[in-house]
């Protein structure tokens, strides 16, 4: 029997060819997108059944009206499918940090929000109470979001570029504290062992912390906290309708979904009284091992959802508009085949705003056919692979052997949660809380691999980042010389801000590794990123989900732009005032500012007033050089707190031994710090790694489970 999806969307490439060659204009015309459209259909993926295979494993979600699908094993969409590859190759970093924190008998909870950009899809899920309700639905099925141990396994196995960091970092006990100890009884989402998930979880969560409410009277949250209730959740959830506060002990992650303030609007639109200053807040709170998956899972649900409610609307079934959806994707590959677009190489960074895992993986399928890999041995080819770890996992499993494979660099989750862990590190607007999460990365996770170092530098401004990475020093490759650690970078990845200003802004830092561009909103962003000489690119809606990039039906198109970022840093369960996350990036686009909104105006002004002083302060200066007297002492600190993350870690005893291989020599700290440097080991540092790592081994990381 055909599966409907297929022939709804096969069907669609027929009924509906005038329409799917009649909104391209501008870009092709309608001959050429209908010539296109007759190469499509004839691909063997469409014709020789790889389209349907996959289309087979999912079904409509029987009470959606086919605006929704589902799995037919829920196993298919496991805990990492709507995460991208970075999340395994940062692990290492998040938890080092996590682990020398615990030394200092600090526990980190971070909470990661979602922003709703588009203006209509945000005030619709404000106001309206069946958005509420499917939304809070869709969120508590996260729950049953299971890690899927062959996942790992076949990173591991498979895939060279990860099988030193998984030697290093991914042994079984870091394997145990996020997947699981089996793949018998695997964690879910929410840190909850597969086993325990029968039990009473909204229990669990009242055990775990405490709640928030919003003040209708003050237009502000409460100033105090209360225990949770029952009555806190959205019916028949574990959803908290509320912002959750935990215990320094909750080893569970929680989600909470709430109407709340907006200080963002308040501080922008306080003039127009015809704005409600407020918004539906998203969340995610957890130790940053856990919850850091949770973060790009839960904004793909409200995507889905916010999907799910436009076909309705529209009147249009998912399979039609999957017909249209990978089509835009093959326009795309082909407009990469025109002149102007035709050298630069591409990562598919997709599957975390998207339709849905069906999609994903056919769109992945078809990229795999889009030029060849880029490999140590074929420096011409064009595709840097594929974002999504699960769809490479999926296609290869059953047959569908890809020659690409998972690609990725690492996030602003790193620098924004490490400015406001380590926010003392940062004096006289210098931002070496930017530079740290690199350095790290450098050291944990970039030595053991085969590609570039990557930089993600437009948290708090691109020239705040190469200030601080241009005075913070370390050893060369060949370990014969003390350069700054912005010569070891090899990749620069734009994700803000204009195009060519980024390239004028690293060139001026005297950077020669290769440019990423990854703010690739339209097609025309492709010609100016290779004119400008960026050797690499990374997008994702732009080739396939963006209605309004590929308008193949000429209709009204779905744009939900969105993010999400880490808002809040709990200190054993505890907020600092100093120490909020933020992202300003480049360039001056307010709607991209990222901070707590749920602040006070007052407060959430005075944190990007800082932010924004902090990237002034380096924007358009001279380039700074390290000089003995004014950054020596600033080395030494900067050192010694990377050299304390690094010792307490597991990955130490394969590591291979003193810090300073492959970092700082001896002579060159002592000659930094002016004398004899206590950046180096003792045995009470050694006596407290181990003693980290032996409670590391046998703490229960489940609530339920103590």
């Amino acid at each position: 029997m055909e599966n409907e999806i297929f022939r709804d969307m096969i069907n669609h490439f027929t009924d509906g060819e005038r329409v799917l060659t009649a909104g391209t204009s501008g870009i092709f015309d309608s001959a050429t997108t209908k010539l296109h459209l007759d190469q499509f259909k004839k691909l063997g993926l469409v014709k020789d059944g790889a389209f349907e295979q996959i289309c087979n494993l999912f079904q409509y979600e029987p009470q959606s009206s086919k605006s929704e699908v589902i799995p037919l094993d829920p196993k298919l969409i496991s805990a990492t499918t709507y995460n991208d590859y970075y999340k395994f190759t940062m692990a290492p970093v998040i938890g080092a940090v996590e682990d020398h924190q615990s030394g200092e008998q600090i526990t980190n909870h971070i909470t990661f929000g979602v922003d709703i950009r588009d203006p209509e899809i945000a005030h619709k899920m404000l106001v309206d109470p069946s958005n509420h309700t499917k939304l809070s639905q869709n969120l508590h099925k996260l729950k049953d979001r299971l890690f899927n141990h062959d996942i790992i396994n076949k990173l591991k196995d498979t895939y060279l570029p990860f099988k030193a960091i998984a030697n290093s970092y991914w042994n079984q006990s870091n394997i145990d504290i996020i997947f699981g100890a089996s793949s018998e009884d695997p964690k879910s989402l929410l840190a909850i062992y597969k086993s325990d998930l029968q039990s009473n979880i909204r229990d669990i969560i009242m055990n775990c912390g405490s709640i928030i409410k919003y003040n209708t009277d003050s237009g502000e949250m409460n100033v105090e906290s209360n225990p949770i209730s029952e009555s806190d959740f959205w019916e028949g959830t574990i959803v908290l309708n509320g912002q959750f506060i935990p215990n320094d002990d909750c080893n569970i992650v929680v989600l909470s979904m709430y109407v709340g303030p907006d200080a963002k609007k308040t501080k922008e639109l306080k003039q127009d009284s015809n704005l409600q200053n407020k918004k539906l807040h998203i969340e995610a709170t957890g130790r940053w091992r856990n919850v850091s998956w949770l973060e790009t899972s839960m904004m793909q649900t409200v995507y889905e959802t916010a999907h799910s409610a436009d076909l309705l609307e529209r009147k249009v079934s998912y399979g039609q508009w999957l017909a249209e959806a990978i089509f835009r994707t093959y326009l795309g590959m082909k407009y990469l085949e025109t002149p102007g677009a035709d050298t630069i190489k591409v990562a598919l960074f997709s599957g975390r705003r998207t339709g849905g895992f069906l999609y994903n993986l056919l769109q992945v399928l078809l990229w795999n056919t889009f030029s060849v890999p880029l490999t140590p041995y074929n420096s011409k080819g064009r595709n840097l692979g594929t974002s999504s770890v699960d769809a490479w996992f999926q296609l290869n499993s059953r047959g569908l052997t890809t020659c690409i494979a998972p690609a990725g660099t690492h996030a602003h989750e790193l620098s924004m949660v490490l400015s406001a862990i380590y926010s003392d590190l940062d004096k006289d607007n210098i931002v070496l809380t930017q530079v740290l999460g690199h350095y790290l990365y450098y050291k944990l996770t970039h030595q053991r691999s085969l590609v570039p170092m990557p930089m993600l530098p437009d948290t708090l401004g691109t020239e705040a980042f190469l200030r601080a990475a241009n005075v913070i020093l370390a050893l060369s490759n060949d370990k014969k010389k003390n350069v700054p650690f912005l010569q070891l970078i090899g990749s620069a990845r734009q994700d803000s801000g204009e195009l060519e200003q980024f390239i004028a802004r690293v060139t001026k830092y005297g950077y020669v590794g290769g440019k990423m561009a990854s703010e690739i909103d339209k097609l025309s962003d492709f010609n100016t990123a290779q004119s400008n000489k960026y050797g690499l690119s990374g997008v994702g809606g732009l080739l396939g989900d963006s209605e309004k990039v590929w308008n193949v039906t000429g209709g009204r198109t779905f744009t939900a732009s969105m993010a999400v970022k880490a808002i809040r840093v709990f200190f054993n369960g505890n907020l600092r005032p100093t120490s909020h996350p933020v992202k300003t990036g480049d360039g001056d686009e307010v709607a991209k500012v990222t901070g707590d909104t749920t602040l006070p105006v007052s407060e959430y002004v005075t944190i990007i007033q800082k932010a924004n002083d902090i990237k002034a302060a380096n924007q358009d200066k001279d380039v700074l050089i390290y000089n003995q007297s004014a950054h020596g002492e600033m080395n030494t600190v900067f050192h010694r707190l990377a050299q304390d993350i690094i010792s307490v870690t597991s990955l130490n005893s394969t590591y291979g031994g003193d810090y300073n291989d492959g970092v700082l020599s001896r002579d060159i700290v002592q000659q930094l710090s002016g004398g004899k440097s206590n950046l180096y080991k003792t045995k009470k540092n050694v006596s407290r790694s181990q003693k980290i790592n032996r409670k590391r081994s046998t703490r229960k990381h489940s609530v339920s489970r103590q």
